[in-house]
């Protein structure tokens, strides 16, 4: 388990140099040596759906108040500091 930690640090590292390389260079900013479907899928029900599943409903302007309610509060929320997640290997032994 201690490997996969490694791995993903490495992987991490190597995105960010990726990244960082892309960004010097004005390149592209999709990453070539590993595209995202070979490493990961991300859906989003409701975002992510099939056109032929979307069904095409008038929608209702949002309310401008509850808009700039949630503005402020996003604005508050970013205002907050911030935390880093660690992920340990937490298995439990049977024994």
């Amino acid at each position: 388990m201690a490997e996969d930690v490694i791995d993903i640090r490495k992987r991490i590292e190597e995105i960010r140099n990726e990244v960082s390389s892309a960004i010097q260079a004005d390149a592209e900013t999709v990453i070539q040596s590993r595209p995202a479907g070979e490493v990961a899928e991300l859906s989003v029900a409701g975002v992510t759906s099939t056109a032929t599943s979307r069904k095409s409903e008038p929608q209702v302007a949002p309310d401008t108040e509850t808009l700039t309610e949630a503005k402020g509060a996003l604005d508050t929320a970013a205002k907050m500091p911030s935390f880093q997640l660690n992920v340990r290997n937490q298995g439990t032994s049977k024994g």
